[in-house]
């Protein structure tokens, strides 16, 4: 809170005293707009591989000044078509200054010199009297700026929360309050030019009735994300809301919706909407251009929770370079290239048995020959194991085709890496594309992969080994590249975990550690070993507070005042004893040796804490500046798993990249014959609350007679073992951290909910109030694999008690103890394509009793032919599985309750999931 007290300052203190012209005026010009989450602002980029798979690719440095890595945000988004922000401002609940607006100021400065407008979005409420106080003080200190938006005299202002829930009272908008609203402001002399956006709320319509009666509100309409939340498809809408505002003079703002994915990651929100590869993205665009708008709006530029952003990242930087082709034509300008300019776009994770769709999309050309796509898809081995079909792509137009893929006939393989080769004319290229994971029974990176082809690289030949001695990892790579490289990254496990850099000495290693719980200052220094790189969310280096270094390092030590302001990583090189000195205020020396950091992935004490992870200091490497060469480096790492895999990413300094074929260095691949379900359902399927309004729909541009599975079925084949995810929790971690043994999902819990374990470690207690959620949907669908706990209830009798609950419509178990004893095991489903009402339950029960007081051993097996319950090593019963598959929504809940059932009392104990 002390901060943004300062930063209220820097709002209100006269930024735009020597501005002398009144705003911008945009009412007459073609504008395409995008929210802008200022949280994720590209200062930051560094941290966010530690929490995002899918992160930006924007560079900043931790020496840069905050508004020239804006002003390149800025430079970026209008080289890619937009022309400004909205920047998205929540109320704060105790009426202090809206979350993130000290941003205003900060992003009107880096778009001075320019014509990209930033305006700003009216999130959560609070009520009309705190934004009313808001907006005069906001408008009157920025609002004239030549970057902020007018129309006219008003001053332009979005809305995120509208006229939502009218009538469920206070905490949302009332038509009074915007009434309110709107003559406070003309009263003070800042009058607005509101944008309402009437997204309907899942599975609800436009309420066209509402809209009517209060057109004196708003003078423009639009829907932030309604593509597949609403109840009818986004051409209906479209059409309606466009008729309505043309018959009442208002302006109608269309959107382009690249799909929707939910802050997954996070475990805040799993919700799920299409990208269909291009398609979500495509046909709003599509249908947008027929409606000749003035303004287009794009969901968001940078939003990482919940993936709706167009800003360029990892996995999905051909949106941005579709954004460009599409923003240009919406404006009347439509871009046409003189040579194949193709992008693939496919599920980067999916289940053994689901269809992979894999498609394709052309952007226009000048050319007059037809442009051929086709592909192979290779396995762990680099072998051929199935072709791509040639397909046509018509030159002068957006050309669409996608491949359906069987993987039922490709399970004996973890991984496949497709390489698409484009032909026109004498034009003839062949590349590689970003691998695909097929997994075992769960999703962990859930992005769908968009990338243009002209900017991934051809085949650099190289050669990297991998090896593993106690916790030094090895790797050596050779390379010979044709163009120059500025950087070459590993991957283990789909996150950065280091940089080739020929700067490291033969004996050092490499630590990635993340600082948390520092409640005071704290300086660290190094003993055998020396800081290569340091990050500190939201602070520039050498920055101080209260004549307090903040944030600052040297090779030699790291300082901070206090870790109050977000995520903190440094990357370390030493020797195999190199050791972490920390120093509080007191001058009291704490010693942490890299090999027990490393060994525990945890340590803690009053001063601070320190943990190990992904690379958190991403990009602030200098460039390689190599073709060829010879480059090694070792790094302290965790005990390594079987399924384990590296890849390398090459950047070369123009902007292309190559992706390599990923290796599984502590494994061979061997197979296991399984029952697996042969399937169209995918995460992409309309199902439960997922897309609604698309149901029923084709999903893929392939006809249904063509398409290699028309209905469910059961086959046995072989399943490569490195397909398996895996996650062990036996709650012995160090302080309220659950370690993930096996994987890299560890959860928070309250001290409160720890108890003895009866054998010297703790287990978790739950008390029928406490609760405990899994991350990031780690379940297995279907139950498929094993999943193994130990219980001892305090007590058994009255009302059944769930032990896990799965909520929502995501395929998985639930665990209940039954009151004479038995244990329950229940998989809830939808069928087909049904709404999330329709979900059905197959049950299996125990045949003997677990004791109160007493530690029992559960364990579930299942493919997808059978399902059987074991209870201390023997089996008590089985059931056959229902051939159905429904991704979506779910949390998985220790300590929460079916319906008639009561929350779990009792001792929880070595959790652990299994893919196979």
């Amino acid at each position: 809170m002390r901060k943004l007290k300062l930063f209220l300052g820097i709002i209100l203190s006269g930024t735009v005293s020597l501005i002398t012209v009144l705003g911008a005026e945009v009412g007459n010009r073609k504008m395409v707009w995008a929210h802008n989450t200022p949280w994720f602002y590209p200062a930051n980029n560094p941290g966010y591989p530690v929490n995002y798979y899918n992160f930006p690719l924007q560079e900043s440095k931790v020496t840069e000044n905050l508004i020239a890595s804006l002003r390149e945000e800025v430079r970026i988004a209008q080289e890619n078509g937009l022309d400004g922000f909205f920047l998205d401002f929540g109320g704060d609940p105790h009426e202090g200054i809206p979350h993130w607006s000290f941003r205003l100021p900060d992003y009107l400065k880096a778009a001075s010199g320019t014509d990209f407008q930033i305006g700003l979005c009216i999130d959560t409420k609070i009520s009309a009297d705190y934004w009313i106080k808001w907006l005069k003080k906001l408008l009157s200190a920025n609002g004239n700026h030549p970057n902020y938006p007018k129309v006219g005299h008003k001053y332009v202002v979005c809305t995120y929360q509208f006229l939502h829930g009218e009538k469920a009272g206070s905490r949302s908008w009332r038509r009074e309050d915007w009434r309110k609203l709107h003559a406070a402001m003309n009263e003070a002399g800042y009058p607005i030019y509101l944008i309402g956006n009437v997204a309907p709320t899942p599975n609800t319509d436009l309420n066209l009735k509402q809209l009517q009666e209060t057109l004196d509100i708003y003078d423009c309409l639009y829907m932030f994300d309604s593509p597949a939340h609403a109840a009818k498809a986004p051409e209906y809408n479209n059409r309606l809301l466009a008729a309505f505002c043309q018959t009442n003079n208002k302006r109608f703002m269309p959107t382009l919706h690249p799909g929707y994915l939910g802050t997954w990651s996070r475990n805040e929100n799993d919700f799920y909407n299409p990208f269909l590869c291009f398609d979500s993205l495509y046909r709003t665009f599509a249908n947008a251009k027929k409606h000749k708008p003035e303004w287009i709006h794009i969901t968001t530029w940078n939003d990482l929770n919940e993936t709706t952003g167009l800003n360029e990242c990892l996995f999905t930087f051909g949106a941005t370079h579709t954004l460009k082709f599409y923003s240009k034509d919406l404006k009347g300008t439509p871009l046409l290239v003189k040579k194949p300019d193709v992008l693939v776009s496919y599920l980067h994770e999916i289940l053994p048995g689901e269809v992979l769709r894999l498609e394709a999309l052309s952007m226009p050309t000048s050319l007059q020959d037809d442009i051929t796509i086709s592909g192979i898809l290779r396995d762990i081995d680099g072998r051929t194991v199935y072709k791509l079909p040639a397909k046509k792509l018509s030159p002068g137009c957006y050309a669409r085709t996608d491949w359906l893929v069987p993987t039922h006939r490709l399970a004996a393989t973890p991984v496949l890496q497709p390489e698409f080769t484009v032909n026109s004319g004498k034009y003839r290229v062949t590349r590689k594309s970003i691998p695909i994971y097929l997994v075992s029974s769960w999703l962990q990176n859930p992005v769908t992969v968009n990338v243009p082809l002209n900017r991934m690289t051809a085949d650099i030949p190289h050669a990297l080994k991998l090896a593993q001695q106690g916790n030094r990892l090895d790797a050596t790579l050779t390379f010979d590249s044709p163009d120059e490289l500025k950087r070459i990254m590993l991957f283990r496990n789909d996150r950065p975990v280091g940089v080739f850099a020929p700067e490291l000495a033969e004996n050092e290693m490499l630590l990635n550690v993340i600082l948390f719980s520092m409640p005071k200052p704290v300086r660290i220094t190094f003993e055998n070993g020396r800081l290569l790189h340091a990050f500190r969310e939201g602070t520039q280096k050498g920055a101080k507070w209260q004549n307090t270094i903040f944030f600052d390092y040297g090779k030699d030590f790291f300082q901070a005042a206090d870790s109050s302001s977000g995520l903190m990583a440094m990357t370390l090189a030493g020797t195999q004893e190199l050791k972490l000195i920390v120093t509080n205020e007191q001058g009291k020396e704490t010693v942490v040796p890299a090999e027990k950091l490393i060994r525990e992935q945890r340590f803690v004490n009053q001063d601070l804490g320190l943990s190990t992870s992904a690379a958190g200091t991403v990009f602030l490497d200098e460039a390689l500046k190599m073709k060829q060469g010879e480059l090694k480096f070792s790094m302290f790492a965790a005990n390594p798993q079987p399924t384990d895999n590296f890849y390398l990413r090459f950047e070369t300094l123009d902007g292309r990249y190559f992706f390599t074929q990923p290796l599984y260095p502590f494994a061979t691949n061997q197979t296991v014959n399984r029952s697996i379900l042969v399937t169209r359902e995918t995460l992409e399927t309309s199902k439960g609350g997922n897309a609604p309004a698309f149901r029923g729909e084709p999903d893929s541009l392939t006809s249904q007679k063509d398409c290699p599975v028309s209905k469910n079925f059961v086959v046995k084949t072989p399943v490569s073992v490195l397909s398996a995810r895996g996650a062990v929790w036996d709650f012995d971690g160090i302080d309220e951290i659950i370690i993930d043994r096996y994987g890299d999902r560890n959860f928070r819990v309250n001290a409160k909910m720890l108890a003895d374990d009866d054998h010297g470690g703790r287990a978790l207690k739950l008390d029928g109030t406490s609760r405990v959620t899994l991350p990031s949907r780690l379940w297995p669908l279907s139950g498929f694999g094993t999943t193994e706990l130990s219980i001892k209830p305090d007590m058994i009798g009255g009302q059944p008690q769930t032990i896990v609950y799965k909520g929502g419509w995501y395929d998985g178990l639930n665990l209940n103890l039954l009151p004479d004893g038995k244990i329950e095991v229940i998989r809830c489903y939808i069928a087909d394509s049904y709404s999330e009402k329709d979900i059905r339950m197959q049950t299996v029960r125990s045949k003997n009793s677990v004791k109160a007081n007493e530690w029992s051993k559960i364990r579930i097996e299942a493919d997808h032919s059978t399902l059987k319950l074991f209870i201390n090593g023997k089996q008590e019963n089985s059931v056959k599985q229902a051939p159905f598959r429904s991704h979506g929504n779910g949390r998985v809940i220790l300590g929460g309750a079916m319906p008639g059932c009561i929350p779990y009392k009792g001792l929880i104990d070595n959790l652990s999931l299994h893919g196979l």
